[in-house]
């Protein structure tokens, strides 16, 4: 089937966020941040299954409950298995929608071209280490990470940051680095933007979900990179900026294009987003990249996070459930994304989301 145009892939990232039974740890932020309350739409009925992106767990969770709240008979359960497993799983039909922080490659979407892909959340990929005594917030260059994960930059007192660090006591030891060993959407992020700003992580390693790591130790999802980062002292490894604060971890601030070091703030994802927008990063359907992108106040690792959805439906209820959960994801649901540490999805972004959740159909009848 042909691929469809802008507004379906819209549709699919909003599924992608919105159903997710998640299982993060119990220090997830979502126990403590309040629901925003979704519409009650009569009439539906319906168990959705959804798994992928482990980035916007904590945040689908979140919109899962309080569309099951306003819904009592949609049930909407999500594992974060990885952005990979997602994909896989929605070309194959093994689940409703998926979550991925990588858009569908052109050999993927060839297998699933009724998948759309909505954005609806976005995030910064940190720079996550565990620095015993060391109480200032580190700064880090693309030469410095992509050095640490090059396996070029071995020791925590390394001239290099030294250089950016000159008021911080450095340890001499040597660095133990982290890094995802499933297939990943992070990883997708993290590898494209190290291959802009790095010829040598170009040629040598490149992008996508899952690379060749020439060092380092595999952990599996956001929150195993966490858990292994929080343990293992004078560690050093990238997870999604939500998970920093599940896993007390310390973060640190990233040299960005225009030359300002910057935290993975909201705002200066929302930037980093905004600047890829105006500079055509996105194509018609909403794939593209916000890695390394002009302005100031941008963060240099930025992602968007998308919901995969079919276009064309084959169960009616399951159908009009997900459309309906997508509606309350990209308007009520967005309220939830800051306080959990993500950012809002522009304006411009959801008015083409809506008119995609307005393609979605089964059997020929539109879901809305």
């Amino acid at each position: 089937m042909k691929l469809v145009p802008l507004a379906s892939a819209l549709v699919v990232a909003l599924v992608l966020a919105g159903c997710g039974s998640t299982s993060p740890p119990p220090a997830s932020p979502t126990s403590s941040t309040p629901s925003s309350p979704a519409p009650t739409t009569a009439g539906l009925k319906a168990d959705l299954l959804g798994d992928g992106s482990t980035f916007v767990a904590p945040l689908m969770d979140k919109w899962r409950v309080a569309f099951s709240d306003a819904n009592k008979d949609v049930k909407i359960s999500y594992t974060g298995g990885g952005s990979g497993k997602g994909r896989g799983d929605i070309t194959k039909n093994l689940v409703d929608f998926a979550g991925s922080d990588a858009p569908m490659s052109a050999a993927e979407q060839a297998n699933a071209t009724d998948v759309l892909h909505i954005p609806v959340a976005a995030g910064g990929v940190v720079i996550a280490y565990n620095l015993p005594g060391v109480t200032q917030q580190l700064k880090f260059d693309s030469n410095a990470i992509a050095g640490i994960f090059l396996g070029t930059i071995t020791k925590w007192d390394d001239p290099a940051l030294k250089a950016l660090n000159p008021d911080v006591a450095l340890p001499s030891d040597d660095i133990a680095v982290v890094h995802r060993s499933d297939g990943s959407g992070t990883t997708a992020t993290f590898t494209d933007y190290l291959t802009k700003v790095s010829p040598d992580w170009a040629s040598k390693v490149g992008k996508g979900s899952t690379v060749n790591w020439p060092v380092g130790t595999g952990a599996n999802g956001n929150n195993g990179v966490g858990q292994q980062v929080q343990q293992i002292p004078l560690s050093i490894g990238y997870l999604g900026s939500e998970w920093t604060n599940v896993s007390k971890v310390q973060q640190g601030f990233v040299k960005n294009k225009a030359g300002q070091f910057v935290p993975a703030s909201t705002a200066a994802v929302s930037a980093a987003i905004d600047a890829a927008l105006a500079a055509n990063a996105f194509d018609q359907d909403l794939k593209g990249s916000a890695t390394n992108q002009d302005g100031a106040g941008s963060y240099p690792i930025a992602a968007v996070t998308w919901v995969l959805v079919h276009q064309h439906q084959t169960d009616a209820a399951k159908g009009k459930a997900l459309a309906a959960f997508l509606g309350y994801v990209l308007h009520e649901g967005q309220a939830l994304n800051e306080p959990l540490s993500y950012a809002k999805i522009p304006a411009s972004m959801v008015a083409k989301a809506e008119a995609f959740v307005g393609s979605m159909d089964a059997a020929g009848q539109p879901l809305r």
